[in-house]
Order: structure tokens, then C-alpha cells, then sequence
């Protein structure tokens, strides 16, 4: 019986780059001392630009979980018209022991406002700053408790600290519009559209803004899965 944390090939795995956009390819080839072979992902109907030298975080999933390994791109082959990549793996595959946060699809109206420590302190205090203008209105492609994934025409840096305002459909419970200081952790350009995809992630968060915000993401999460439960029997007939 093989070890669940063990990288064979035909493995189904995901590569991502410095905590960026997940890359979905498959283990192709393998020479038992480390190197496996995989194709060059795509995102946008292009080849993903991967370097010798670049380190990768890849996972694989197993009936017991999910395991990652951290990688480094050593080289490049080309059989026929596919482009693939050798990757040393550099450390035992571990077990994820963490689950991450739901993220609910959804598109989202949100104001994006500049960060500064006084506007943070406003926002800590339940205090609106609807005086400030904003940088630009932008619309979510996901949000859950610890983040948001946000679609911009802006140019933003990583680590740049920003003020998030959004519209949860017309939410009244919260005395106050929800305002949330957030971090950015992932920049992704979408030349196609002319875009950018901008992870963030949340930080300074008031309880009751957390708490807000949690209830939002269940109640969405309850209602989608409702809904989708409805769709499948609609289709059973």
C-alpha cells in the first residue's frame, strides 16, 4: 500500500507562487530522486511564466487529506507542441492540517478608500467616513470571513494597506455601513479584460464588523446551497 504522502504520477496537483493564483496541472513523469515533470499551466489561454530558480508551494489530495510540498522549477522540456516544467521537490509533503475560510462566490459592490492610520482609528471607533472620497468602485469575485477577492482598473502593490466598504445587498443590521481595513496579499493581471484580480486579506477588524460579516458569508453560503439542492432535483425530472 503506497504512503498518502507520497507524489506519483497522474497525480491531479495545484502550483502556486508566492501565495498567488492557484494553477491546476498534472504530474506527468517523475525520475524517483525528487524530479517530477509537469505540464505548464495556463490561465487566460496562455502559458503560465514560470523561471529556473522560482519556488512553488504544490498540492495533491488524498481520501485522508491534502498535502503540500514545496518545489523549485529547475528547467523546462517541450515534447511535441506541450511546454513542461522539472520541479525538485524540496520538502516531504506535509498534511494541511488547517481549514481555510469559505469563500463565497459573489459580486459585490465595494468602495475602495486610501488607507491612512486616521481613517483606521474612525473605523475602530464604528465611525463612517463618508467625507473621504474613493479611490474607485470595483466589483468582488469572492469574499469569505478573512478576505475578499476584488476585480480593479487601479494599479495596487503587494502589502498595500486599503479601506473596504461593501454593499452586501442592502443589509440594514449594522448601524453603520461595514468599512474593513484589508491587506493586499495577491495581484493577478487580467490583460484580457484589462483588469486586475486583488486578493486581500482582512486585518484590525472590529468584533462586531467579524461578526457581521461572518453572519452574511453563513446565511449566503445556506442560501446557495439551497438553492443549488433545488436546481438538482429540477434537473432529476
Amino acid at each position: 500500500m503506497r504512503h498518502d504522502n507520497i507524489i506519483i504520477i497522474g497525480d491531479k496537483v495545484e502550483l502556486v507562487r508566492d501565495a498567488g493564483r492557484v494553477y491546476k496541472t498534472k504530474i506527468e513523469d517523475a525520475t524517483g530522486n525528487g524530479f517530477f515533470l509537469v505540464s505548464v499551466p495556463s490561465y487566460g489561454g496562455l502559458p503560465v511564466f514560470l523561471h529556473v530558480g522560482d519556488d512553488l508551494s504544490l498540492s495533491f489530495s488524498r481520501e485522508s487529506g491534502r498535502y503540500t510540498a514545496k518545489m523549485t522549477v529547475m528547467g523546462f522540456e517541450k515534447r511535441g507542441e506541450i511546454r513542461y516544467a522539472w520541479l525538485l521537490q524540496k520538502t516531504k509533503p506535509q498534511k494541511d492540517q488547517r481549514r481555510g475560510a469559505y469563500r463565497l462566490p459573489v459580486n459585490l459592490r465595494v468602495m475602495v478608500y486610501e488607507y491612512t492610520d486616521n481613517l483606521a482609528k474612525k473605523i475602530q471607533k464604528h465611525e463612517d467616513i463618508i467625507e473621504v472620497s474613493a479611490l474607485e468602485t470595483v466589483g468582488s469575485k469572492n469574499i469569505s470571513i478573512t478576505g475578499i477577492e476584488l476585480v480593479v482598473k487601479r494599479k495596487y502593490e503587494i502589502c498595500e494597506k486599503i479601506l473596504l466598504k461593501p454593499h452586501l445587498g442592502g443589509d440594514q443590521s449594522e448601524p453603520l455601513p461595514l468599512i474593513i481595513c484589508a491587506e493586499v496579499v495577491r495581484l493577478v493581471p487580467e490583460r484580457y479584460r484589462g483588469t486586475h484580480s486583488v486578493g486581500t486579506q482582512f486585518f484590525g477588524q472590529t468584533k462586531s464588523a467579524h461578526d457581521h460579516l461572518t453572519k452574511y458569508v453563513l446565511t449566503q453560503q445556506q442560501k446557495q446551497i439551497r438553492q443549488n439542492k433545488f436546481l438538482d432535483r429540477q434537473n432529476s425530472f
